[in-house]
Order: structure tokens, then sequence, then C-alpha cells
């Protein structure tokens, strides 16, 4: 069963570790956002489409996101910006 598109926000150690879990699931595509990491690129086997300035025009072309970051201040930020 595919669950649709999942946009992970953070692409290091947590993030790797939800993809791997998402995909598992079900997920039919899964893409990263991350300041991190040059867009674009790939992340594994899953595209990082942009930095966390981009999640606002980029969330409404996914299902659901997660937030894998690990830094409390850093996590309520991002979920701030989608929420």
């Amino acid at each position: 069963m595919s669950l649709g598109r999942l946009l992970i926000v953070g692409a290091g150690g947590y993030g790797r570790t939800v993809v791997e879990a998402a995909a598992m699931c079900g997920w039919e595509f899964i893409a990263f956002v991350d300041d991190g990491f040059p867009a674009p690129c790939w992340s594994g086997h899953h595209d990082v489409i942009g930095d966390t300035s981009s999640i606002t025009h980029v969330a409404s072309d996914f299902d659901a996101a997660v937030c894998a970051v690990g830094n409390n201040q850093v996590r309520k930020e991002m979920i701030a910006l989608v929420d």
C-alpha cells in the first residue's frame, strides 16, 4: 500500500533513520529539505530538494512531513514554519 509523498526536514543521521522506517512503511516518494546539503542532490536514494527556507514553498506538494532534526530549538522553529 502506498502512503503517498513524504517530506523529511533534516537529511542527517536522524533523517536517514526516519527515511528507512518511512520506506518500509510504504511511502511512495520521500524527499528531504536540509540546510547542510546543496540542492538538488541525493542523500542515499532520496532527493534533497531544497533548504529549510523552501519548506513553505514545497510542503503543499507532499501528503505529510516529518521533522527529523535533533536540536530541540531548531526542530521547534522548523515545525512553526509549516504549522
